[in-house]
C-alpha cells in the first residue's frame, strides 16, 4: 500500500501545472491537500568584473621589466596618457620579466584588459595583483593597473 502511494505521489509531482507547488493526494481520502515546494537556492558564478572606470580617475603604474637602457615604460605611459589615462607614471621595474603582464586591483579587471589592449599586450596577460606582491613590481603605490613591460611589448622603444 505504501509503495503504491510513492508511485501515486511520483506521478503526480511530475504532471503539475505549477512547479513550485506539490500536490498530495490520498487514495483512502477525497480531499487533496497542496503544499509549497521547497525551493533550491544556486549560488551566482563570479566572473570577473568587467567594470571599467573613467580613465582619468585610474591610476596606472608602467614599469619597464626588460633592460634598463632601453626606453619601454615612458612610451608606454605616453600611450595611455594620450588615450586619456592622466594619473599614468612610467619607471623601472623592480626586476626583469620573460613576457609582459598586466597586474589588477580586485575591481578593475575591465580596466586592466582596455590598458592591455592599448599597449598591444594580449588580454590573457592581465592577472589579479597577488600577495605578496610579485617581486618585479616593487612599491606599486595606490596604482590599480600595474602593467610590467616585457621583451615581448609591442610598443615603441622610442
Amino acid at each position: 500500500m505504501l509503495a503504491a502511494a510513492v508511485v501515486v505521489g511520483l506521478l503526480l509531482l511530475t504532471h503539475t501545472d505549477d512547479p513550485s507547488r506539490i500536490e498530495l493526494t490520498s487514495r483512502s481520502a477525497s480531499t487533496t491537500t497542496t503544499a509549497p515546494r521547497s525551493s533550491t537556492t544556486t549560488t551566482p558564478v563570479t566572473t570577473p568584473s568587467t567594470v571599467r572606470h573613467e580613465p582619468a580617475q585610474l591610476k596606472v603604474l608602467v614599469l619597464n621589466g626588460v633592460n634598463k637602457k632601453l626606453a619601454l615604460a615612458g612610451p608606454g605611459a605616453n600611450a595611455l596618457i594620450n588615450a586619456g589615462f592622466t594619473g599614468t607614471t612610467g619607471k623601472d621595474a623592480a626586476d626583469t620579466v620573460s613576457k609582459s603582464v598586466v597586474y589588477v586591483v580586485p575591481g578593475y579587471e575591465g580596466d586592466g584588459t582596455v590598458v592591455a589592449g592599448l599597449l598591444g599586450i594580449p588580454p590573457v596577460a592581465v592577472k589579479p595583483l597577488a600577495s605578496p606582491l610579485p617581486p618585479e613590481v616593487g612599491n606599486p603605490g595606490d596604482a590599480q593597473v600595474i602593467v610590467v613591460l616585457g621583451p615581448d611589448a609591442p610598443v615603441s622603444t622610442g
